[in-house]
Formats: C-alpha cells, sequence, structure tokens
C-alpha cells in the first residue's frame, strides 16, 4: 500500500482526513483525529519510506511484538506503536487502523459492538425490574427555528440520518439530502463564502446553502459567477453521484463541460481532481467505448505506443520510429538516422522485429525487462471524493483497448495495464546507439562509435537484422518487369503506319535519296578482313569519387592547402555550396560531413577523415 492508498482508504471508510501537524523538529507530519483540534490517533511522515505513528494503548506492548512492527517513532509513550507503510501487508495496515480509530473513539476502552440489554440489580422493594431492550437511535429531526428556511432546504435538514455508522454517514446523507434538493432553485443575493475540506450540503449553514444553490441555479442556466471554491466541490460531487442529472451520458457532458469551461477559475488541483474522476465515472457507470476514449485519452495514447512496439508487423515503419522518438531521444542527434532517414526506418523494423522474436529463456524477455511490462494497480472509485457508493448492474471487466483492462470488486477497482520500466529511455537510447554502431560498422560508413552494453543475445538479433535487410536490399533491386515479346511487332507496325502518315512529300523524297545514297555507298566499300578487330572509342574517364570538376578540385586544394578563392569566383560559384555538394556526394562512403567551416567561416578538412581521403585521392589516380 502506499500513501495514496491510504488516504483514500481513511476517507472512504472513515470519512476522515490527514491534516499537517505543527512540527517541533525539521520531519513534516501529519495527523488523522476524529474531529478538528482533537489529539491525533494517527501521526505520519508523508516522505518515503512512509513512517507511521498509531495509538494502540493497552494493546500496544502485543501489537509491537508482530511482524513489521516496533516502537514509535514521533511518541516516547508506551501507548503508541510504529511501521513502515511498505514494509507491513495491506490487510495488517487495514486492521491496526482499524483498530485505532475504535479505540480513539472509545477513548481507549474496549470498544463494546453491539448493547441490546441491560440488566438492572435486584433490592428489596417489591417493585421487579428485568432486562429490556434498549431502543435503536432513530433520526434526529430539528425543527428550524428560521422561519424564512425554504421548505425544500429545510426538508433535507431534517432528513439528515444521524443513526448512520461514521464510514457511511457523511457520503449517504449527502446523497439523500441531494435528491431532495436535486432540482433546487434559489434567487439568493447576499452570498456567503466558505472554506471547509470535503465540504457537504449538512456543513453549511442555511445562508451558505441558499448562496450555492443561487450560484447553481445560473451555472445551470449557462452563467457563470465567481464562487467560493468549496461550493464548486459540492457541486462536483452532486454530478458524481447523479444528483440532478437526467442521466450518465449527460452526467458525464455536464462534468467535462465544468473541467473545460470553468475548473481553471479554481485552484490547480481541481482540473487534475476532474481528469481521474471522469475515468472513474466512465468505469462505474458503464460508459460506452466512445466517451471512455475522451476521458482516457492520455492512456490510450500511450497504450497505443505500447500496442506499435508488440506487434509493428501491423505498422509502417515510420509508425515505429515516431514510437521510438517519443520513448528515447537517441534519433534526435543521430547523423546517420538523419542523413538516411528512409533506410534506417526500414532497418530498424527489421531489427526489432529480431530483437521481439528471441525466445523467452528464463524470462529474459527483452521488452518486458527494458521496455514495459503488465503491472496490476488497485484504486477506489472517486477517492478524495463525498460519493456514495451502491453497487452498479456491474460487469467483471471494462477492456479499454488491446492493453489496458479493468476489473470490478465493490468500491475497489483493479487495472492491468503496461507500465513503463524505470530506466526505459536509457534502454532504448542504449539499443539505438548499438543499432548504429553496428550498421556503421557492417557498411563502413562515418567514425566507429564506442560500444555500450547490451546482453550477448540482442547484439547478435542485431546484426540478424541488418543481414535480413541487406538480403531485402538485393531482393529489391533485382528486375520485376515483364515484357509481352508477341506485341512488339505490332507495336513496330503500327508505328511505321502512323510516321508514313505524318511525313510530307519532300520528307519521302529525301528519305528515299538518302537510302539510295548509302546502298551505292556500301557497294563501294570493302568489307574489312574478318580476322582484324574493330576500332573502338576509347571510354570516359569517370569523376573521382562521383564528384565533378568543380567539386573535385575543392576537396584536392582543401586537401593541398592550395588557393582555391579565384578559381570559384572565376566559375562563379559559392563555397558553401560547393561544399555541401561535396559532403552530400560522399556520405555514401564516409558516412559523415568531411568538410566543415570554422570560427572564420572557412572551409576546412575535418581532421578525422583526413587520411581517408587522401587514399581515395591516390586509388583513383
Amino acid at each position: 500500500m502506499d500513501y495514496q492508498s491510504l488516504t483514500e482508504l481513511i476517507s472512504n471508510k472513515y470519512g476522515l482526513r490527514f491534516t499537517a501537524l505543527a512540527n517541533d523538529d525539521e520531519v513534516p507530519k501529519q495527523g488523522l483525529a476524529l474531529k478538528p483540534g482533537q489529539t491525533p490517533f494517527i501521526v505520519l511522515n508523508p516522505a518515503k519510506p512512509v513512517r507511521i505513528d498509531a495509538q494502540c494503548f493497552s494493546f500496544a506492548d502485543a501489537i509491537r511484538d508482530l511482524p513489521g512492527f516496533g516502537p514509535a517513532f514521533f511518541h516516547h509513550d508506551e501507548q503508541w506503536v510504529g511501521f513502515t507503510l511498505e514494509k507491513v501487508s495491506d490487510r495488517a495496515i487495514e486492521n491496526i487502523i482499524d483498530y485505532a480509530f475504535k479505540a480513539a473513539v472509545n477513548a481507549g476502552k474496549e470498544a463494546v459492538h453491539q448493547q441490546q440489554y441491560v440488566v438492572l440489580p435486584e433490592n428489596d422493594t417489591e417493585e421487579k425490574y428485568q432486562a429490556q431492550a434498549i431502543p435503536q437511535p432513530t433520526k434526529r429531526r430539528p425543527q428550524p427555528t428560521n422561519p424564512a428556511v425554504p421548505k425544500q432546504i429545510e426538508e433535507a435538514l431534517v432528513a439528515y440520518d444521524y443513526s448512520l455508522l461514521p464510514g457511511l454517514r457523511r457520503d449517504k446523507n449527502f446523497y439523500d439530502q441531494g435528491q431532495i434538493l436535486a432540482d433546487y432553485q434559489d434567487d439568493f443575493d447576499q452570498p456567503v463564502p466558505l472554506k471547509r475540506y470535503f465540504p457537504t450540503y449538512h456543513m453549511l449553514s442555511v445562508d451558505q446553502l441558499r448562496t450555492y444553490f443561487a450560484w447553481r441555479t445560473k451555472l445551470r442556466q449557462g452563467v457563470f459567477t465567481p464562487v467560493s471554491t468549496s461550493y464548486a466541490y459540492i457541486y462536483i460531487y452532486e454530478l458524481l453521484n447523479n444528483i440532478g442529472v437526467a442521466s450518465p451520458m449527460a452526467g458525464f457532458k455536464q462534468l467535462t463541460e465544468f473541467r473545460n469551461e470553468y475548473a481553471g477559475h479554481f485552484d490547480g488541483k481541481m482540473g487534475d481532481y476532474l481528469d481521474r474522476w471522469l475515468r472513474d465515472y466512465v468505469l462505474y457507470y458503464r460508459l460506452d467505448h466512445a466517451l471512455a476514449n475522451k476521458a482516457f485519452a492520455a492512456e490510450i495514447a500511450a497504450d497505443r505506443d505500447y500496442h506499435v512496439l508488440l506487434h509493428p508487423d501491423e505498422y509502417d515503419a515510420t509508425d515505429l520510429v515516431a514510437v521510438f522518438k517519443r520513448h528515447a531521444t537517441y534519433l534526435d542527434h543521430s547523423r546517420l538516422y538523419q542523413k538516411s532517414a528512409d533506410h534506417f526506418t526500414a532497418l530498424l523494423k527489421v531489427i526489432w522485429q529480431e530483437i521481439l522474436n528471441l525466445p523467452d529463456k528464463e524470462g529474459q524477455k527483452y521488452f518486458d525487462h527494458h521496455v514495459a511490462s503488465q503491472q496490476l494497480t488497485t484504486n477506489y472509485f472517486f477517492g478524495n471524493a463525498v460519493f456514495y457508493f451502491h453497487p452498479q448492474q456491474q460487469m467483471a471487466e471494462y477492456p479499454l483497448d488491446s492493453v489496458r483492462r479493468y476489473r470490478f470488486k465493490g468500491r475497489q477497482y483493479y487495472c492491468l495495464s503496461m507500465r513503463a520500466q524505470p530506466n526505459e529511455k536509457q534502454n532504448l537510447n542504449a539499443l539505438l546507439h548499438e543499432v548504429d554502431r553496428l550498421v556503421r560498422l557492417r557498411f563502413n560508413l562515418g567514425r566507429p562509435l564506442k560500444a555500450r552494453w547490451l546482453p550477448a543475445v540482442i547484439l547478435n538479433a542485431i546484426d540478424q537484422g541488418i543481414r535480413t535487410y541487406q538480403r531485402q536490399l538485393k531482393e529489391a533491386q533485382r528486375p520485376k518487369a515483364h515484357i509481352d515479346l508477341g506485341g512488339i511487332n505490332q507495336i513496330r507496325q503500327d508505328a511505321a503506319v502512323t510516321q508514313e502518315s505524318l511525313l510530307t512529300d519532300e520528307e519521302r523524297q529525301a528519305i528515299k535519296e538518302d537510302r539510295e545514297e548509302l546502298v551505292a555507298a556500301q557497294k563501294t566499300t570493302p568489307a574489312p578482313a574478318p580476322s582484324q578487330p574493330q576500332p573502338t572509342a576509347p571510354a570516359a574517364e569517370p569523376v573521382s569519387m562521383n564528384l565533378d570538376a568543380d567539386q573535385a578540385f575543392l576537396l584536392r586544394a582543401l586537401l593541398m592547402g592550395e588557393p582555391w578563392k579565384d578559381y570559384l569566383k572565376k566559375h562563379h560559384l559559392m563555397v558553401s555550396i560547393v561544399a555541401d555538394q561535396i559532403n552530400e556526394a560522399l556520405f555514401d562512403e564516409i558516412g559523415d560531413d568531411v568538410i566543415e567551416f570554422n570560427q572564420d567561416d572557412q572551409p576546412a578538412i575535418i581532421e578525422d577523415y583526413r587520411t581517408d581521403l587522401e587514399k581515395m585521392f591516390s586509388d583513383k589516380e
């Protein structure tokens, strides 16, 4: 159990809330008391590990001997017991808090849960006494003393049931009173401020109630006026309980509108609470997935990323790389990726599929241990809200998407979802770095990178993925054209007819004369001897390293330290453009830029590649 779950348990079961205590040392502490101003029976420090003291009175000695419990952290009184939240089971925590609560209610005396009869002592009088049942407490029905109290407010005040158990009293009474006041309208024009935690109708004076309902009346009419934050929370609690709401779908719409239009006018936490409560609202009232997609937009987006990573064959390589870029930063600075994004993207998909296809040996799946794994978390419906839980016609499970589903058990619900590993970003950056490094080695691109540690099986999968991608490239480069040779003659005949129809009389006569001259020349020119080889034209010299003459001149001049400015000026060339062209032309061979500009904006050879360039020039010559 964590601190958040503990506060929700106490709020939902006992209707209580931790409050900050005055510190006599540097350790911030919070206390839990039955009423404001009373001595707390639970004291804790919320920083991890969460240390807790519980007042257990005469049973403290026995409890301190139990596993996980010991002396108090913040008290020297023997009535207190100390324990660390993370080291004690949830059941033990619930039991110790329940005991401390009951002990506080009974002022340290043993709690008597039920007392149906009382036996009076016998005496010598003639009157006989015998056991009689004590009547159970009933609803207190105070009569309002102010005759100006509106009838519906009076009815709601009288309806408050004091006989309910403390853990149920606040929420059930709020729900019942809210049903009475669901359609009440007011025009009270003397607003009274309100500042209360977990505000309910029962906490408010008549003027405060009228202030709230006058504000709610205008709000329902689309008119927003500033009001105390506590009034806004009452309105939210009403919507969560479907008080004055036609249907759950209408309630979801009203909560969303209030979240978007008004929550920003109050404290900053209200928006965060509403986001969480909207998700609970969808699950509790079993709304359809169209509304779930709105409430769980962030969760669904995160789930889709993990679905893409787990099923890359269902998506384009660009979708896969987009996920990697959201979960890691390496590709933002990778020169190889930036220069050859298409090839790197396709290659990364092949490599990632190889990694996913590795057999699971001793539970060492790369994705589960280095990226994300399925985890089960426990939550309470509408934690930190005033909400009367009454079971709905529940489904056993609510599947949100392919990797997230919810299961229900009373007011608790369980979420099975993918949760990122603590070092997910660093792990993916290391993987992408090794992909970059091994690709450079295989294709002889750029400077070698320093290796980062990865399991040998993952390095082998990367190497196998590179080999697979090379085979795919060769297969794709094979000609796939299919030519129908049977139609070529007909095409030639049709073309000849078309050409003949387009010629003029003069063109036809010229063609005829050319043919006659060619025939006459062939008759007068002797054929060469069969053994004599036919002369051929000399082959054109290829341009060195795919560079044209201007680019080759500048590169050679920079290598040899020779002047180049007059040449570029004479040929009307800009040095920055020629340098960029050289970098692009040599990237396939070098894998990086070979020319950079110094502080004086003058081009210079990057020294790491000088030897390679000089060798390439010597080989060409």
